[in-house]
């Protein structure tokens, strides 16, 4: 297609700690023990606090090499040449949760730097994976993993593995792989356009995603809107009902929100993933379910740990799945959006019944009016 996706720097965070995080103990019947390039360390043994990232699990991964002035670029071997060495951080990143979106691999939830006196180093904040060293490694996982790669211009991180690099039945080791970018981004936007296509876009994906304008205009002109800003996310959970490719949960992490999930069809969220996973979100969830299901919002329970989020998102669902009881209480705050054509009175009506307060934010218009409200103070 021609067309680059602009990457993000990934939130990457920085940590100070007081000594060098490879001479720790590392953790022990998890996702890895160490090597020559990397050793797998309990955050709380350096003095990291990582509550913020509501997350279970986890553990630091660390490279042993120099970080590149951009952590993401940082290589395995510390230098550019052959083999595992050319591997960027933010590559393996990449390739590791498209084989943990296949439940391939244990996922990785964020890049950050780790800050000493003299040096520092950067890691990957990683769920840890508990099982046998040699449990994987069947020929049938390592052609599904070499499939599931593929798909996306990603090959060679098999070269040279072993069954000690499969844990519990995932594997751990991408320090050899080689991602195609340009067949990787012209994958992504393709599926982007299939999975959610619009009568009359002319082939344009349903939102805006890196160059592309989507069919309904930029998710910064959407916001803008309904008045969001930063202080509308700062620290708070967010979660967008029919996230469509994830415009929404992106835009609510970039304005600082603590934790975002996404839900939709299986097939849309999938591709909400590899986008965010492109883009350096990779602090998020994609939950694929039929919000039309009863009990949809205890699938979302159990699978993220939040029973109601501070933010939710319900844009032009009325239609796919109605508004209902379910829908407002998985939130304290509620943005709401009509489809084309409802009468604004009788949506203010409904909301009443389950918000005390209903602000009007206007409208937005492609090609048609949508009326919008923030709805806060539920009755229930």
């Amino acid at each position: 297609m021609g067309i680059e996706m602009p990457v993000a720097e990934a939130f990457t965070q920085d940590y100070r700690v007081s000594t060098d995080p490879t001479s720790h103990p590392v953790i022990r019947g998890g996702t890895a023990l160490a090597s020559v390039y990397m050793v797998l360390v309990d955050p709380a043994q350096i003095g990291v606090d990582l509550s913020g990232w509501e997350r279970h699990g986890v553990a630091l991964k660390v490279l042993k090499a120099e970080p590149a002035e951009a952590p993401l670029l940082t290589r395995w071997g510390g230098r550019r040449g052959e083999g595992w060495d050319e591997t960027p951080l933010f590559h393996a990143t990449v390739a590791q949760n498209v084989a943990a979106w296949h439940g391939l691999a244990p996922r990785v939830y964020g890049v950050v730097t780790l800050s000493g006196p003299e040096r520092s180093w950067a890691a990957q904040v990683v769920e840890v994976q508990y099982g046998l060293l040699d449990s994987g490694g069947s020929m049938m996982a390592r052609a599904r993993l070499d499939a599931a790669l593929a798909r996306y211009g990603i090959t060679g991180c098999l070269r040279g593995s072993t069954k000690r690099d499969w844990v519990g039945g995932k594997f751990i080791d991408f320090q050899c792989c080689q991602v195609n970018e340009d067949i990787h981004v012209e994958r992504l936007l393709e599926s982007a356009c299939e999975a959610s296509p619009w009568r009359g876009s002319g082939g344009k994906p349903y939102q805006g995603i890196g160059p592309l304008t989507g069919a309904r205009g930029d998710v910064a002109r959407r916001a803008q809107c309904m008045g969001l800003s930063p202080d509308s996310f700062f620290g708070k959970t967010v979660i967008d009902l029919g996230c469509s490719t994830g415009a929404f949960p992106r835009f609510a992490r970039q304005m600082g929100a603590q934790r975002t999930v996404g839900v939709d069809r299986p097939e849309t969220v999938e591709v909400a993933f590899s986008l965010s996973n492109w883009t350096g979100h990779w602090n998020a969830d994609w939950l694929g379910l039929d919000l039309q299901d009863e009990g949809w919002s205890d699938v979302v329970g159990r699978e993220t740990g939040i029973d109601e989020f501070d933010v939710g998102f319900f844009l032009s669902m009325d239609r796919v799945c109605g508004y209902d009881d379910e829908v407002a209480a998985c939130c304290r705050t509620l943005y709401v959006e009509s489809h084309p054509g409802q009468r604004k009175d009788e949506w203010e009506r409904r909301l009443a019944r389950h918000w005390k307060c209903v602000d009007y934010l206007g409208f937005t218009e492609d090609r048609h009016k949508r009326w919008l409200w923030r709805c806060s103070e539920r009755r229930f």
